[in-house]
């Protein structure tokens, strides 16, 4: 199970970079970029520390999902558009699942 919640912290940087990434190309937003790469370093730093203390790198990375819970949340409350917000909470709150049972079972 811990395996599982390693990957999906790599999983979840990568498609927090790759959403960063496209709003930059498509709608020239700095700050996605920006969100993109933040959350793709947390996420790094988080399984990295995973490897040697699991417990703390899996709360590291709960939390950064959770607040890409809520980043999410907020936009999609604003807009009401599933695509990006909505997609952004159904994927943190996937590897929110994942990454907490890990820590639960241990």
């Amino acid at each position: 199970m811990i395996g599982t919640a390693q990957v999906t912290i790599l999983v979840l940087g990568t498609l927090a970079l790759l959403g960063g990434l496209v709003g930059f190309f498509k709608g020239k937003s700095k700050a996605s970029l920006s969100a993109g790469v933040i959350c793709f370093v947390l996420s790094a730093v988080s399984y990295v520390v995973s490897l040697t203390n699991v417990k703390i790198g899996l709360i590291l990375a709960d939390c950064v999902a959770l607040a890409l819970f809520i980043i999410g949340l907020m936009r999609f409350a604003k807009t009401r558009k599933f695509m990006p917000a909505g997609l952004m909470m159904l994927m943190s709150i996937v590897a929110l699942a994942i990454i907490t049972l890990a820590l639960v079972k241990g």
